[in-house]
């Protein structure tokens, strides 16, 4: 199962990315809305922890636009007050965790799938770990495997893909997420690059712009409104 075990010494992301077999990180794509229902779908249907456990993983970064590094530092405690799923949630990296780069991001609404999600697995989470009381479960990994450790970036990897692969559908990697949601909150934000840059944690707004790609409806949008502007 994946997560629940140590990777080989000889197996590194960089391997992970630059093998043929594999997406390259540089490659960021925005996945389709037909991508998205089959992998949810592959995953709704099979049943298992790592596959309930990858699904969440994949929700907290299309739904926030984590980095794979702060969504697998996250513990119960960032976003169970102990009845529900927080409202916001502060991302950090394990070695940020005490710094002053970080950021608060929303976890919406209560009818929102990502709050759906978060709250099953917490409770799964308690209840199987045998987590009690807040001194528990406040630093217990929110990504956890079946031993209670955090799971590695490069086992959550290889699932990803192999899920992708049992999916039917073109690999995508957990950069390729966040890139889909900075696009989607520049969309939905009618193009403000200031809250994008504030909600993806970049502090250069040149970075954030590599994550906005012209899309085609919306350039069909853009050709309809030329098209029909009066000729002078």
């Amino acid at each position: 199962m994946y997560g629940d075990h140590k990777s080989s010494k000889s197996m590194d992301l960089r391997n992970i990315m630059t093998d043929k077999t594999y997406i390259r990180a540089s490659r960021a794509r925005l996945l389709t809305p037909n991508e998205h229902a089959a992998f949810t779908r592959y995953c709704c249907r099979t049943s298992g922890d790592a596959v309930e456990r990858l699904f969440v993983l994949y929700s907290l970064i299309r739904y926030t636009g984590l980095r794979i590094g702060e969504a697998l530092a996250l513990t119960v405690g960032d976003v169970w007050d102990g009845y529900d799923i927080r409202r916001t949630l502060t991302a950090h990296t394990s070695k940020q965790r005490n710094a002053k780069r970080q950021r608060n991001l929303s976890l919406c609404s209560d009818r929102d799938a990502l709050r759906t999600r978060l709250k099953q697995w917490v409770r799964k989470t308690l209840k199987n770990r045998g987590l009690a009381g807040p001194e528990q479960w406040q630093s217990y990994p929110l990504i956890n495997t079946t031993t209670g450790r955090t799971v590695d970036r490069v086992s959550s990897t290889h699932q990803l893909y192999e899920t992708c692969d049992r999916a039917q559908i073109a690999r995508f990697s957990w950069h390729d997420l966040r890139h889909g949601y900075g696009q989607e909150l520049y969309d939905h934000s009618g193009g403000d690059t200031e809250l994008v840059t504030a909600a993806l944690g970049h502090t250069n707004p040149a970075t954030t712009r590599k994550y906005l790609h012209p899309t085609v409806d919306r350039l069909h949008e853009l050709n309809i409104a030329i098209s029909d502007r009066p000729v002078k």
